[in-house]
């Protein structure tokens, strides 16, 4: 998937640019491996939970946008019928979105074994 700004993903803050992520067990606290550009891997935890369903027909990352950074709020993966949600940061600021720009969703290709 390609981030088309600076965005926290969990307690990460990822760089502008391609990236791809490994879904280590799809649980409740599913932990995923999203590794950047460079190749350098981190662990995200979705602490927050999950949900069973169809979202969408595609799979993607729903980012709460807010100037030139995003928070990533939710991953729909559409070959799993599940979304993990994540909790915005500790001591971020609430807003409510007041036009439709500021909720993105960045297309996400899935693969399996």
């Amino acid at each position: 998937m390609t981030l088309p700004f600076e965005t926290q993903w969990g307690t990460v803050v990822l760089p502008a640019g391609n990236c791809s992520f490994t879904i280590q067990s799809a649980t409740d606290s599913s932990l995923i491996e999203v590794r950047n550009a460079q190749g350098q891997p981190v662990m995200i935890t979705s602490s927050y939970g999950v949900s069973e369903g169809k979202l969408s027909d595609a799979s993607l990352l729903i980012v709460l946008r807010s100037g030139g950074k995003g928070t990533v709020r939710s991953l729909y993966l559409r070959e799993l019928g599940m979304t993990f949600y994540y909790p915005r940061p500790k001591g971020e600021k609430q807003f409510v979105a007041q036009a439709p720009e500021l909720l993105q969703r960045v297309p996400v290709s899935v693969s399996g074994k």
